[in-house]
Parts: C-alpha cells; sequence; structure tokens
C-alpha cells in the first residue's frame, strides 16, 4: 500500500489557497436555506464534512432532512444559475415513490392521504392529477438526484460515491437515511456496520467534493429522562447510537426532540424554558466541531404538509 504524504510547505499552500477562495467567494458552505441553521454552522454546510442527524422514531428525521436538502436545491447556484451540486441519496427504508410523494405535499401543501386518493370519497380529480404530473416532470424532473435504495456492504456504497462524483465532475450531498434499519452484508454488528460506514466516508470527503448527511437513532433510555422542567430532557450527544463513530467522524451533530410527543409541558429547566406546544420541534446543536455548540434551534412543524419554520 502506498501512503499519501503531505509536507507541512504543501499543507500551508493548500490552506492558503481555501481561505483566498473562501474570501472571493469562489467556496462557499452549502446553504440549507435555515437561516438560523446557516449562521449557526459556517454559513451553511461546509464541504468535506459530516452531519448526523439522530433522533428517536417518528420524531421527524427524514421530514427535517428532506426540508434541509429542498432548502440545498433552492439556495445553490452556478454562475449560469444552474444547481451546483447533486444528491446521491441512500434510503434503505423508504422507496423513491414515497419520498417523492411526501415532497409533493409539501410542496402543494395537501396531504400524503390526498395526493394518493386514499381519502374516502376524495380521489384526485383530473385536473390535480395533471398538475402534478406536470410539477413532477417540470420541477422533480430537473433537479440532479440519483436514488439508491438496495443494502450496499461498506466498500459497495464506497465505490458507488466515488463513481458518482468521478463520472458527473460535480459536488456532492450525499444522504444515508436510517443506517441502522439494514444490515450491511459482512459487517458484524450493527455499531460495527456504522462505525465502518462512517470511516469509509471520512476517506472520501478528504479526497472528494463531498458532504455527507448521515440520519441515525437516538438510544432508547432518552425516552425515560422525558420530565418536564429539567435539562435532562434534552438529547445529548452519548444518546446517539454507535456514539463514538458519529463523535468522532461527524463535523456537526443535530439531535431532534418533539416534547408533546412523551408529555412533556415545559421544556428546560424553568424560568428559562419554553412552555410546550405539540408542534414545537427542538434541534440540538450538541457537537459544531468548527463553530459554536450546545445551540438549540426551535422550530415550528407541519410534518402533515412535510413543512416547518425557524421560531
Amino acid at each position: 500500500m502506498t501512503v499519501t504524504k503531505k509536507t507541512i510547505h504543501e499543507a500551508i499552500a493548500d490552506v492558503a489557497e481555501y481561505l483566498t477562495a473562501r474570501k472571493e467567494g469562489t467556496i462557499q458552505s452549502l446553504k440549507t436555506g435555515q437561516k438560523k441553521l446557516d449562521r449557526n454552522l459556517l454559513g451553511g454546510i461546509e464541504w468535506n464534512s459530516t452531519v448526523t442527524i439522530g433522533g428517536r422514531p417518528s420524531v421527524g428525521k427524514s421530514a427535517y432532512s428532506d426540508i434541509l436538502v429542498e432548502g440545498t436545491f433552492e439556495n445553490n447556484f452556478d454562475i449560469n444559475g444552474k444547481i451546483d451540486h447533486d444528491l446521491l441519496d441512500f434510503n434503505w427504508e423508504l422507496s423513491s415513490r414515497v419520498m417523492l410523494i411526501r415532497r409533493l405535499s409539501a410542496k402543494l401543501k395537501q396531504t400524503y392521504k390526498h395526493i394518493i386518493s386514499a381519502e374516502e370519497d376524495k380521489p384526485l380529480t383530473d385536473r390535480e392529477l395533471e398538475q402534478i404530473v406536470e410539477l413532477l416532470t417540470e420541477h422533480y424532473g430537473n433537479l440532479p438526484i440519483t436514488f439508491c435504495e438496495e443494502p450496499l456492504t461498506v466498500k459497495q456504497f464506497g465505490d458507488t460515491v466515488k463513481k458518482h462524483i468521478d463520472e458527473t465532475k460535480r459536488k456532492t450531498l450525499i444522504r444515508v437515511d436510517h443506517t441502522l434499519l439494514a444490515r450491511l452484508a459482512g459487517e458484524g454488528s450493527q455499531v460495527q456496520m456504522l462505525l465502518n460506514l462512517m470511516m469509509e466516508a471520512n476517506a472520501i470527503k478528504k479526497g472528494y467534493p463531498a458532504i455527507f448527511l448521515f440520519l441515525t437513532q437516538i438510544n432508547r433510555e432518552f425516552e425515560e429522562r422525558q420530565k418536564d422542567g429539567t435539562f435532562e430532557a434534552y438529547p445529548k450527544q452519548g444518546d446517539v447510537y454507535g456514539g463514538d463513530a458519529s463523535a468522532m467522524f461527524s463535523e456537526t451533530i443535530l439531535l431532534l426532540n418533539k416534547p408533546s410527543k412523551y408529555g412533556v409541558g415545559y421544556y428546560g429547566k424553568r424560568p428559562n424554558g419554553i412552555t410546550v406546544e405539540p408542534d414545537d420541534l427542538f434541534a440540538h446543536i450538541v457537537k459544531n466541531r468548527n463553530a459554536e455548540g450546545d445551540l438549540i434551534i426551535h422550530y415550528k412543524e407541519n410534518f402533515k404538509h412535510m413543512s416547518m419554520n425557524e421560531f
């Protein structure tokens, strides 16, 4: 095996080139369109980095990441006004069909149930169906997205990412959803699988223009701490399943909590906490390697229509 080495002079030249490009704006972070989140990161998500989003089941991890991904398509363009990056979407729970219908729900402000004509006696009208097909073709058909729906070995995953970037020559956002719901072939325990997967992503992001967005679970014990008026209700870095891997290889870790799901009426320690409403969602930045951490962003969610707003 050939070991790649870099002298201090080469490293200095690399830093100077990067700083110049950032100053001149030829290199920019990937904006999500969520102003508080972007501001608390580095003007967005820095390229060549990993972000882990964690939460308990049904808290809204996939919907939250959908909104961030959609935001990247609406806020990052090249000099020709075209979207300046690809999305390579590894989702081993939801099919591409389900994911697109969820995005239609957000775009049209219609429920998933209505869009698939599952409401009793209220199927889509011919005009609605025509509009949806037009939206799919004219909007989503022009987005640079590639779906990968089958579980892979870590090597296959890494090869797929590198091949995509080598062929497209484009910056790429790689989303890996529900990594712990699929046991990858030959990877042993789920914790070992996650470690191997994040090590592979870490190696790739050093040599390719990539951002990895991992969605994962947090431990069940977190639910037992959900009580009014205590900081113990806040998620912590150690709550992440396989937390050592996430902590080691993620530049940023965001943990989501929806206190009303657990009957919490007052979130945080009195008198500085928040009286909880059913649509309150909190994103805790528990690690932020290159900026300030231990921050909380408050959202009002409407996951019925797959939308969310900073509060």
